[in-house]
């Protein structure tokens, strides 16, 4: 395929199902467990090796030099960047809402291969993950909506697995549609958890609620019988939009359409922040690296856009608050449309639901909260998905999607 280059761009709960590292002690309950208050010691934490609103330069993107790569028949739904597994760490994903997946070389930058609709039989997939170096878990679009019966089968997480390059294929891979129903309604959004001897991964789903997922032994052909499912909570009043798990802290951040905010502490089975709702619902949490407790929400909002939370001491002390300027959104926006964080934690890029520029946030710069973002349009409709992308030569591109059906990547420096 050909590379253009463009102008510049303006269940029953299983007690074995937790992971050892997570098991609740014997000498706690969930009663007597120790919660974290307001006037609770903040947890020692070792210096960032940077500081939110430190510099008095923002940084921009510079001498940027954008590709399109082919074009999707129907519009683009998702995004998920290459694995850090030596062997598939060239390979980045995109979904559509016509059903396809298709893996793209992000050196050659062609596509690699394609499962279409129906080999996956899962109507579109409404959302994906990394759970392995070499597995991917894929949710099914719901089973009430309208799909063709033949491009379907009856299922909630599918994983594509055994994930490997080939001479002649591109890319083999194993495809297994689980025979687990943990959630009464479909599932909306998917999160990695941990890897090791076992595997784990979490889901949310519109039917409110969080399970657990393990397979033990790892994954392969023989163990994918013995999966094992297990609520985590259900403190959601409505459809979960967004998961993340910090390791550091045993804890599963999730944000709802209930615009309900929840940092839920696996070990004590509770959630340490104080209940209340934000201001909307929240579409994306995002891990600020080098800050463990600091995470970047994301909100289907016509007003504000984006906000940074610092979670220690039990409470969401909001320390930024950004927005794209004077540009309003025309409606409250889409909960496909999803904003990305660099690998050092610094930049956030975010696209709109109205506009077709991508805006780019520097979290050191001190006037990132009054001051209008970077601002750069490379599509001609607006931009549901964009991620950052290293390379191993350490050269970095802006990836991206657009509902002009393109695929674009963009490379820049700072």
């Amino acid at each position: 395929m050909e590379v253009q280059a463009i102008d510049e761009g303006f269940v029953t709960p299983i007690e074995t199902i937790v992971p050892e590292v997570l098991v609740r002690s014997t000498k706690h309950t969930p009663k007597s467990s120790p919660k974290l208050s307001h006037g609770s010691p903040e947890p020692k934490r070792t210096k960032a090796a940077w500081e939110l609103m430190s510099e008095e330069q923002p940084q921009r993107m510079s001498s940027l030099k954008s590709y399109r790569v082919g074009s999707f028949n129907r519009k683009p739904r998702g995004l998920l960047m290459p694995s850090k597994d030596v062997n598939l760490d060239r390979f980045l994903m995109t979904t559509t809402l016509s059903g396809d997946l298709t893996f793209w070389d992000i050196y050659t930058r062609e596509m690699v291969a394609q499962l279409t609709p129906s080999e996956l039989l899962n109507g579109w997939c409404e959302h994906m993950t990394w759970i392995t170096p070499n597995a991917i878990a894929i949710a099914a679009q719901d089973d009430t909506a309208r799909v063709k019966k033949s491009e379907y089968v009856q299922h909630q997480v599918a994983l594509l697995y055994d994930i490997r390059p080939s001479r002649k294929a591109g890319l083999e891979y194993q495809l297994k549609h689980l025979p687990l129903t943990p959630h009464t309604k479909g599932v909306s959004v998917l999160c990695q958890m941990q890897t090791g001897k076992d595997v784990f991964f979490l889901s949310g789903s519109n039917d409110r609620k969080i399970c657990l997922w393990k397979i033990k032994d790892g994954i392969s052909s023989q163990t994918l019988s013995t999966i094992a499912t297990q609520r985590v909570h259900n403190q959601h009043t409505s459809t979960v939009l967004s998961l993340l798990y910090q390791p550091h802290s045993k804890s599963v951040y999730s944000g709802g359409n209930d615009s309900k905010f929840i940092k839920w502490d696996i070990e004590h089975e509770s959630n340490v922040l104080t209940p209340g709702r934000h201001m909307a619902a929240i579409r994306d949490i995002l891990p600020v690296h080098g800050h463990p407790d600091v995470v970047c929400l994301s909100y289907l909002s016509q007003t504000t856009n984006l906000k940074v939370f610092d979670t220690r001491g039990g409470s969401e002390r909001c320390v930024m608050t950004l927005s794209y300027g004077k540009v309003v959104e025309e409606k409250a926006g889409s909960k496909y449309t999803k904003a990305a964080i660099s690998p050092n934690g610094q930049l956030v890029a975010a696209g709109t639901d109205s506009h077709s520029a991508i805006y780019i946030f520097d979290l050191r710069y001190v006037r990132a909260q009054s001051e209008p973002p970077q601002q750069i349009v490379l599509h001609e409709n607006r931009v549901p998905c964009c991620d950052f992308l290293e390379y191993r030569t350490g050269k970095q591109s802006l990836v991206s999607i657009g509902n002009d059906n393109r695929l674009i990547f963009t490379d820049y420096q700072l």
